[in-house]
């Protein structure tokens, strides 16, 4: 089983392929819960870090700990440990995962044995918890790959100035944009929506669907604030 996201960019296909292969074969060979911790390129706040432990064979190693996102500085000394990002991208075998979950996960595992073959009632019963704080956090049997192959995460708009193609001045737009006297931007213009940009710089504009958003390059991450303060009328469509 294999565990991916949407929001991602892989500057490495063929890399990215290789190192989901050497995680298959790790779990297979370990019976083990398999993550794939990315090389950092920078110490990034705004991911989780994984430190890694005791070594195994070739290149996996026991995973240590998790860190959830932490603060810049603290981000700089992990980089600087050796430890890796979490990537959220998961290996391993059906039956292994399954089992670490009736043994650790009192949140699904009442639920996965009583109802195993009826979806409905089994979605009726659980309870919300997420594989990382229900499993990996109290599995003794999770371990950790590195994997270098381009990986950055794309879940925000400010994150786009990193993977997409730039124009001379640092902006990355997409659509009907013209920028003027303007750096650093990333501009998103769909709907038949020209977008002109004159004398800024580091901002995000995302116009489509009758709807504009303008933020700073250091508020795009928080958009789920945003989201809250909005009518309905307008939540709908952003």
């Amino acid at each position: 089983m294999l565990s991916v996201h949407a929001d991602w960019a892989i500057g490495d296909a063929v890399g990215f392929r290789e190192c989901l292969t050497r995680a298959a074969e790790a779990a297979v060979a370990h019976h083990a819960l398999v993550t794939v911790g990315v090389v950092p390129t920078r110490p990034d706040p705004g991911f989780g870090y994984i430190e890694p432990g005791e070594k195994l064979d070739g290149a996996a190693r026991k995973v240590a700990r998790f860190i959830e996102k932490p603060g810049r500085e603290l981000a700089e000394r992990l980089v600087a440990a050796g430890c890796l990002w979490n990537s959220g991208i998961f290996v391993w075998r059906v039956a292994d995962f399954l089992d670490e979950v009736s043994r650790l996960t009192p949140e699904v595992a009442p639920a996965l044995a009583e109802h195993e073959n009826d979806r409905v009632a089994f979605f009726a019963a659980v309870k919300s918890v997420s594989v990382d704080v229900g499993v990996l956090e109290r599995s003794s049997r999770v371990v950790v790959l590195p994997g270098d192959f381009g990986w950055d995460d794309v879940g925000t708009w400010s994150a786009l100035r990193r993977v997409r193609e730039l124009d001379a001045d640092g902006n990355a737009a997409s659509g009907p944009v013209y920028t003027i006297d303007s750096t650093g931007n990333v501009v998103h213009a769909a709907d038949g929506v020209d977008v002109v940009l004159y004398g800024v710089s580091d901002l995000v504009v995302v116009a489509q669907r009758n709807l504009t958003l303008v933020t700073s390059m250091d508020r795009a991450a928080d958009l789920k604030e945003l989201l809250s303060h909005l009518p309905a009328s307008v939540r709908d469509r952003a």
